[in-house]
């Protein structure tokens, strides 16, 4: 996927399609839009809910491509809480992974 927008920054889609999809370019650095993780909170997804906050982290630490944003939407049927927005640094990184240990 980050070879899709490498090929994408080179051409001049960057600057017809690069808005719309929120890309960043830095040095050798690039930066997608937001990645958005839903978690069903519900009583019974309760072992669920470990093993999607591992997941969460793996996902997020795991790439050299980070996103601009990290959005953390729990929903619990039937309550539907709005989701959280987090800037892709220093600070909104610690915020962001403290919600998602925070998860219940």
């Amino acid at each position: 996927l980050a070879d899709f927008f490498q090929t994408l920054a080179s051409t001049e889609s960057h600057t017809r399609y690069g808005p719309f999809m929120d890309i960043i370019f830095g040095r050798s650095r690039l930066r997608l839009g937001t990645l958005a993780f839903a978690v069903d909170t519900t009583g019974s997804m309760r072992e669920d809910i470990a093993t999607a906050q591992y997941l969460i982290r793996s996902i997020t630490t795991s790439h050299d491509t980070k996103p601009s944003n990290y959005v953390l939407a729990p929903f619990n049927d039937p309550d539907v809480p709005p989701a959280e927005i987090f800037p892709a640094t220093l600070q909104g990184g610690k915020d962001f992974f403290s919600a998602v240990g925070n998860l219940t």
